[in-house]
């Protein structure tokens, strides 16, 4: 008699990030901050924010907080496009996204975002790959 033999699970993979963070002010609305990525592949990043001249008299010297998450929307987005290409072995290129991020803040009059409401009213995203052709001889 043969014995049936079951198929192998799937290896399962986990993948961890792990930040830290430190971060301090420096002049009117400047935020400068040092990110370590600890692990394997990890690393040390120094990231800036300033706030523009509404509605905090920033001085504008590096782009706003908002500007960083609606950049991370686009980056991660397109590195998941390139990992589930690369895992379906689909050989896909120039990977180009876009987001439009629409913030609003709504003030009572009383100083800055005092008691203001604020939201995401919308963020919509699209995305564009480039395949190599494939040509038959």
């Amino acid at each position: 008699m043969s014995e049936q033999q079951t198929p192998a699970a799937p290896r399962k993979l986990s993948h961890e990030v792990v930040m830290e963070v430190e971060g301090h002010t420096v002049g009117r609305f400047r935020n400068e901050t040092i990110v370590r990525l600890l692990g394997e592949g990890g690393g040390t990043f120094e990231i800036a924010t300033d706030e523009g001249k509404f509605p905090h008299s920033g001085d504008g010297s590096a782009p706003p907080p908002l500007a960083y998450f609606a950049a991370a929307l686009v980056t991660c987005l397109m590195v998941q496009v390139k990992a589930f290409a690369r895992r379906m072995r689909i050989d896909i290129r120039d990977v180009k996204a876009s987001n439009r991020c629409h913030w609003r803040a709504d003030f009572d009059g009383r100083g800055p975002m005092s008691r203001a409401r604020s939201a995401f009213p919308s963020i919509s995203t699209s995305t564009a790959t480039r395949r190599p052709r494939i040509c038959c001889a």
